[in-house]
């Protein structure tokens, strides 16, 4: 980021400390005179930092604070089957994610979401509503809300281990863990001892089997039972291969019905 900075706008001044705490990054900081700040996917300002400008510093949160909390609010979002979601602007303090509200703007989450296609939209809302608080803070216009700590929840950070699927859960689970594990961790399974990332698929009611039994396959189409219900997979990225649709990858490949997924190869 701060090479594109410096390469497209060059006069926007960048800074890259290497520690917040130095008194001279503080004091280099002070020299700017900035009336508020603003921080987006950052870690922890200490204080020294965060109480410089007389406004105040702001962060914007892609949740409807107190819910999900942390660095991974629109995966988890989407992973719990959330309808709603949307930003939060609020005054940074000591805690992660926990101070007082500015404002939120909402967003519905689509069916057919993942995390690339909200994220883009809670980007430009974002944006929107930064510009909304500056107004409020211009105009003393600022009220703050406290969070309600009986309504937090946390967003944790996403694990590489989160990437096999369980395929015990209910069908509805697995299919939102795909759309929101896109493009990390991913969603995989194994076959032949081959690793197999669904990036699309649909529930598929009434469907009994093992869970990961293939129970439908056909030229054009791939049923794979879970806990509750099955899965349609609609598109998937064989290892080493780019990602495909169910048909072209169905057309070379030797799964058959009654072939179980994520068993290695025997």
């Amino acid at each position: 980021m701060a090479t594109h900075c410096r390469q497209n706008h060059p006069n926007l001044v960048v800074e890259t400390p290497n520690d917040l705490r130095d008194p001279s990054c503080i004091e280099r900081i002070q020299r700017y005179g900035a009336d508020v700040f603003v921080v987006v996917a950052f870690s922890l300002l200490p204080e020294e930092i965060f109480s410089i400008p007389p406004k105040g510093t702001f962060n914007i949160h892609g949740s409807l604070l107190p819910a999900y909390r942390g660095p991974a609010p629109i995966h988890r979002a989407i992973a719990a089957g959330e309808t709603e979601t949307g930003v939060t602007v609020f005054r940074i303090d000591h805690g992660v994610d926990t101070g007082a509200i500015l404002l939120q703007r909402t967003e519905p989450i689509f069916p057919d979401d993942t995390t690339p296609t909200l994220y883009h939209r809670l980007s430009l809302l974002g944006g929107e509503a930064i510009v909304d608080a500056f107004g409020l803070l211009e105009n003393n216009e600022d009220t703050y809300v406290a969070q309600d700590e009986r309504r937090a929840s946390r967003a944790p950070l996403l694990r590489k281990s989160e990437e096999r699927i369980d395929w015990s859960e209910d069908a509805r689970v697995i299919e939102r863990k795909i759309r929101a594990f896109i493009p990390f961790p991913g969603s995989a399974t194994l076959y032949n001892g081959q690793k197999l990332t669904l990036t699309r698929a649909q529930v598929e009611p009434g469907i009994d089997g093992a869970p990961g039994e293939v129970v439908r396959r056909t030229k054009k189409e791939l049923i794979v039972a879970c806990g509750v219900d099955g899965l349609k997979i609609e598109r998937l990225k064989p290892q080493g291969r780019k990602e495909m649709p169910i048909d072209a990858y169905l057309n070379g490949s030797s799964l058959k019905e009654g072939c179980m997924l994520d068993e290695a190869e025997k």
